[in-house]
């Protein structure tokens, strides 16, 4: 997963990754656009499991400790992170009005 990620980072920075929208280069804005909307779930999943690695070791530091209340934190923080996670990346699936408006960019200003 995390050669996908890489080379779609690095077909995006060719196409302006790093840039502000307006500095952009026009002819490649549709090649960015497609480029951003493929990695985006990738990314989502990606830093998602490295979140909820996070919590599984603070989970373990703390497992022998009487700190049940810090456990059940970390728990739920876990479990949350998951399902924003899986709503994030359906929202980009399925292409709901914030990733549209994003999208609707390249009308405006391609032109």
């Amino acid at each position: 997963m995390y050669s996908k990620i890489t080379l779609l980072s690095q077909t995006e920075t060719r196409y302006g990754l790093g840039l502000p929208k307006e500095l952009r280069p026009k002819q490649d804005l549709h090649y960015f656009l497609l480029y951003n909307f493929a990695a985006r779930p990738f990314q989502w999943v990606a830093l998602t499991c490295f979140k909820v690695a996070l919590c599984i070791s603070y989970r373990r530091m703390m497992d022998r400790t009487t700190m049940n209340n810090y456990r059940v934190v970390v728990w739920v923080c876990g479990i949350l992170l998951v399902v924003i996670c899986i709503i994030g990346t359906c929202c980009n699936i399925f292409n709901c009005t914030p990733v549209r408006d994003e999208m609707v960019f390249y009308f405006r200003y391609a032109n």
